[in-house]
């Protein structure tokens, strides 16, 4: 009995990644103390630690990892299903007090539907799994092995292939984690997601990280695995060194040419409307807001099918950026600190703050401008109206 507890022990071990810490967030440059309630949850944030848990044997095979007795270890790092959940009912909690009646009631339904969701796939999922692998551990124990020494893993959801999210929330720990281990571990991730999204392997290239694709087909046998344990426990919320860091990294791996005069860049989402389900938010009179960019001599432009180093050579070069809330200003990334920041956002928006979290981490001027959602939906998929004279004030704020 005790050797068998020494063998699990030596086997799995669970050790300190990053350190609980808790960072204030500059306010917003243009902050009014009416709109205090949209950004107070964020001024103050709290991260928990993160642990990476050690394998000494463990194997892949379909989406999947097994340790050396062949049992499942993937729900450790995979329970997204909760996290969506506890985040679903923060967000009913903290908009209690700060919607009127009706539409409070509409946005609990709403999100009260989301948590029936993805309570189904979590408890689906459990049962699906359990059929799964008594079929899986037959097929792991004949197959032949593609061996690797070290493999290194950080994601809690392979779906999570958004510009945003990846850049954001992922990349700068993979970089932590890899330069942290003096650049030996593979990461480690699977070939759906590289088809998905093919910005992650051009991000990988471009920071010379070395990572493993793993195909669903094979099986893989580590010497070695890490798995960094709850690593998207905030997703929208990073650490403000690891995104520092992220961009340092950036400008030490991409060859680009500083212009004397950096430009303000408008980025505009109409030409998604060409992929089928991206026009899913916009704003409704971006024309008339066009004419007022043009005025005040704004660049407009649209990043749909720019490469990672395109994107990186324009907004190295960009002052003040302006977009709807929407990946594109994930490109701030890229600027220089204290560069000037605008984020058309829908009024009342108070579960959507990722893009303030990110400008003040990166140390940027942070600038919101409200706007009426005239669908009225949820943000993910709102038309907003400008107030094109609170807009044209705006750019005068920033601009002088």
């Amino acid at each position: 009995m005790i050797y068998n507890v020494l063998g699990l022990l030596i086997r799995m071990q669970r050790e300190l990644f990053l350190k609980e810490i808790e960072e204030i967030r500059k306010k917003p440059a243009n902050f009014v103390i009416s709109d205090n309630y949209l950004f107070e949850r964020e001024f103050i944030r709290f991260y928990k630690a993160i642990v990476c848990i050690k394998y000494e044997k463990a194997l892949y095979f379909k989406r999947n990892f097994y340790d050396y007795k062949f049992k499942n270890i993937s729900p450790i790092f995979q329970s997204h299903n909760i996290k969506y959940i506890n985040s679903y009912l923060k967000q009913i909690k903290d908009n209690r007090k700060k919607l009127r009646f009706f539409r409070y009631f509409k946005f609990v339904i709403s999100y009260l539907m989301k948590i029936k969701l993805q309570l189904f796939k979590y408890i689906s999922g459990i049962g699906l799994r359990t059929m799964v692998d008594f079929v899986r551990i037959y097929q792991l124990k004949n197959l032949n092995s593609i061996n690797i020494k070290k493999g290194g893993l950080i994601t809690a959801n392979w779906s999570w292939t958004n510009y945003f999210h990846w850049n954001h929330d992922f990349l700068p720990l993979v970089l932590f984690y890899y330069e942290s281990n003096k650049k030996e571990n593979n990461i480690c991730i699977p070939s759906s997601f590289f088809k998905k999204a093919p910005f992650v392997e051009e991000t990988l290239n471009i920071l010379d990280i070395k990572y493993t694709i793993l195909n669903n087909k094979s099986k893989y046998c580590f010497s070695k695995l890490e798995i960094i344990s709850d690593a998207s426990l905030n997703p929208g919320n990073q650490r403000a060194h690891l995104i520092r860091n992220l961009r340092s990294k950036f400008y030490q791996s991409c060859n680009f040419t500083l212009k004397d005069k950096q430009e303000i860049i408008y980025i505009s989402r109409k030409d998604n409307s060409r992929i089928a389900n991206t026009n899913i938010r916009n704003i409704s009179n971006e024309e008339e807001c066009i004419k007022i960019f043009r005025k005040f001599k704004i660049r407009v432009i649209s990043t749909l099918g720019l490469s990672v180093k395109e994107q990186f050579n324009i907004f190295s070069n960009c002052k003040t950026l302006i977009a709807i809330h929407g990946a594109g200003l994930t490109n701030m990334m890229f600027m220089k600190s204290n560069s000037n920041i605008l984020e058309i956002r829908q009024k009342d928006d108070v579960g959507n703050n990722c893009y303030f979290s990110m400008a003040s981490a990166l140390e940027h001027n942070y600038y919101y401008l409200n706007a009426v959602n005239l669908k009225n939906t949820e943000v993910m998929n709102a038309s907003l109206y400008v107030d094109l004279n609170s807009l044209e004030n705006q750019l005068v704020e920033i601009l002088n």
